[in-house]
């Protein structure tokens, strides 16, 4: 038990290690590049991932605690500039080949710990001021109302048809973000 009890420990590991060298990068990113450059590189990353999946371009299988390195870091410089660190790591975790439960534990795991270093990093950097912690709070009831409302819809939804849909939006919206800024 011990044994496969590391074997998600050290993945794990890995991308924390990597995470805690690129979040203060990109926390720095954020309070000293223009709002034009962010919103730029917010639209770029969206359309980024909806062409990864669209063409199929996963990577099927990596290995090697630089690869989660690399991930964690990519994946710190993102969430802590612009509040993205999910594409990355999940790239990483489904080039692993591990069991659904085993994924989302560490998924889990890594941005709940990856969000406090944003949150230590901003506050270090004096981004987290009381004011965006009253704006924080104010959208967490909404944002915890929608997450219910698609938990519920989740199974009366064609998934094929929803996946479509999302990426689409998803992308629309990335290539405004790029050409507006």
């Amino acid at each position: 038990m011990r044994s496969s009890a590391w074997s998600w420990a050290a993945p794990l590991a890995a991308l924390l290690s990597g995470a805690l060298v690129g979040t203060p990068v990109g926390v720095w990113g954020l309070a000293t590049l223009p709002v034009s450059g962010l919103r730029r590189l917010i639209g770029c990353i969206l359309m980024g991932v909806v062409l990864i999946a669209w063409r199929d371009l996963y990577p099927r299988t990596v290995s090697g605690r630089a690869w989660g390195v690399a991930a964690g870091v990519v994946s710190g410089l993102l969430g802590g500039a612009i509040g993205t660190p999910e594409p990355p790591v999940i790239l990483y975790a489904a080039a692993q080949g591990w069991p659904p439960r085993a994924m989302k534990a560490t998924l889990q795991g890594f941005f709940f710990a990856n969000q406090l270093v944003i949150l230590v990093s901003q506050w270090w950097a004096g981004l987290l001021t009381p004011a965006v912690a009253w704006l924080a709070l104010g959208f967490a009831p909404p944002a915890v109302l929608g997450v219910a409302l698609g938990m519920h819809l989740f199974r009366a939804v064609d998934p094929v048809r929803l996946r479509r849909v999302v990426f689409a939006v998803l992308f629309v919206l990335g290539l405004i973000l790029c050409l507006r800024g």
